[in-house]
């Protein structure tokens, strides 16, 4: 990957722990999504996770994982966060660990974009698959990426019951190259 992720209405650069207040904002600004995946968000814990490349996978390395800060070209406003991570959890797939706009930002194709994108710059034959979680009472969220092609569903984890406070996600695929 890079150290920018450029398109044409956003760029994006690798966070650094001085970003932990504007990953704050966009996690407090989609604190809805966010809760349909746990009960207990934790938005300063996660921002500050995020901010500091300590929001890895199991067993994850440093240096194999992306968060991106996000701007919009037009006004270089905070538009939203990109975390990656490369090798996981095998070694020729890359998962994204979540892509959230601020809500003004959403509904004009600026996601599309990131994802196009961020599959241009995987399209050399090392990573295979692209993966990701998506929470099922996400609705909004399953729409996007499975209107994109991540159509495979390669694990079910969470509650068993559906429930008010229950929780589930589902792991989609998508393969390139």
């Amino acid at each position: 990957m890079l150290e920018t992720l450029d398109t044409e209405r956003i760029y994006g650069r690798i966070a650094t722990s001085d970003d932990e207040g504007s990953i704050r904002l966009v996690l407090e600004e989609n604190l809805t999504v966010l809760q349909l995946l746990e009960s207990k968000v934790d938005v300063a814990r996660d921002a500050r996770r995020i901010a500091d490349n300590d929001d890895l996978p199991p067993g994850g390395k440093k240096e194999n994982s992306y968060h991106y800060l996000l701007f919009a070209r037009s006004n270089n406003e905070v538009a939203g966060i990109l975390s990656c991570y490369l090798g996981y959890p095998e070694k020729e797939v890359f998962y994204v660990g979540g892509l959230f706009l601020r809500p003004r930002w959403q509904g004009i194709g600026l996601g599309k974009e990131i994802v196009s994108r961020v599959e241009d710059l995987l399209n050399n034959n090392i990573v295979k698959q692209i993966r990701l979680g998506v929470g099922l009472k996400n609705w909004s969220a399953l729409r996007f990426w499975t209107g994109l092609g991540f159509d495979t569903i390669t694990k079910i984890k969470g509650d068993s019951e559906f429930g008010v406070n229950q929780f589930a996600a589902v792991e989609l695929l998508k393969r390139i190259g």
